[in-house]
């Protein structure tokens, strides 16, 4: 059983991980386009880490953590500032080159990239939980602990090591050829092939994000309990805020055990349950048909509460 490090030794740590000459940590995202996807199926994902593992070593970027979703990006990265954009530009050509085959090329040209550094021990880890729950926040078929789209599979794993994969010097031009959809790309040294992409386990410094939480309990817990942060997260980046209805209900259940000393959301009284639908409306940032369903008020009755946007008057596309 590992031990549980104090407070003060998790800063020792942070200090010394960070504490690397001429690099930072920073969170890397694009925004999604107004329409069309990026990622329209398996094939286009798993290229798209194979480009990003030959982008991020081209550059001297450091990968940390991902999210592929179908239309955006993040990134968890340690590289200098000017080698982060460099990275992301060298990565949005490849694919831009790979899906201009087939007619898809136009949506990734549009992007841009941004990025904020990340200067705590909190923050590393708000961030990477809010990268990798991207997926699992807006599809209940996604499993946070292990999906296609991020590199959460990695992280305090013991089975990572026993995943078949082959290295890349092994393969025949032929089987590279494919890997990479492409006859002039190569493979980087030390990398290795698993499903018809580079291994993230090859590329990804999964052993650096386990040391900055300690233990397996911690890395969880901040990416299934964690929901304030998270919110937090999304309104620094002017998203929307996705919290799935099975976080949130035992929050609420709690917020009125604590706040009215009853957990029976029926029976709460007309201030307190005004009270109750402030708090999550302006803090959690849920929508009306959220807390609906949290509340089992009609929905008619919360939107006499907030009422929703007139959009009579909103112009539409002809």
């Amino acid at each position: 059983m590992g031990r549980l490090y104090t407070r003060d030794e998790e800063r020792i740590w942070w200090d010394q991980v960070r504490s690397h000459p001429g690099a930072s940590f920073w969170h890397l995202y694009t925004k999604p386009p107004e329409n069309g996807l990026i990622i329209p199926d398996e094939e286009s994902l798993n290229v798209a880490v194979s480009y990003m593992a030959i982008a991020a070593k081209e550059t001297n970027v450091t990968i940390l953590a991902y999210a592929i979703m179908s239309n955006h990006f993040h990134w968890l990265i340690r590289s200098a500032e000017r080698s982060a954009f460099i990275f992301f530009r060298r990565f949005q050509h490849l694919l831009d080159v790979y899906l201009s085959r087939h007619g898809k090329g136009k949506t990734i040209r549009m992007l841009s990239v941004d990025k904020k550094e990340i200067t705590s021990l909190k923050q590393f880890r708000d961030e990477l939980a809010y990268i990798l729950r991207n997926p699992y926040a807006v599809r209940s078929d996604v499993n946070i602990m292990s999906n296609s789209w991020t590199s959460s599979f990695l992280y305090f794993n013991p089975i990572v090591s026993l995943i078949p994969s082959t290295p890349g010097d092994q393969l025949s031009k032929r089987e590279k050829r494919s890997l990479l959809k492409s006859s002039s790309l190569t493979i980087p040294s030390g990398a290795s092939a698993f499903n018809g992409k580079i291994h993230p386990a090859s590329f990804v410094d999964f052993k650096t994000v386990e040391l900055l939480f300690t233990n397996a309990r911690k890395y969880t817990q901040w990416l299934l309990k964690n929901v304030e942060s998270q919110v937090e997260v999304s309104l620094r980046y002017g998203e929307d805020v996705n919290i799935p209805d099975e976080e949130l209900s035992p929050i609420v259940w709690k917020y009125c055990k604590d706040h009215f000393e009853n957990a029976d959301i029926r029976s709460l009284q007309a201030q307190q349950m005004t009270d109750l639908l402030r708090e999550f409306k302006y803090n959690y940032h849920t929508s009306n048909a959220q807390l609906a369903r949290l509340t089992d008020i009609p929905l008619k009755t919360i939107d006499s509460f907030f009422p929703l946007p007139d959009q009579s008057n909103v112009p539409t596309r002809k």
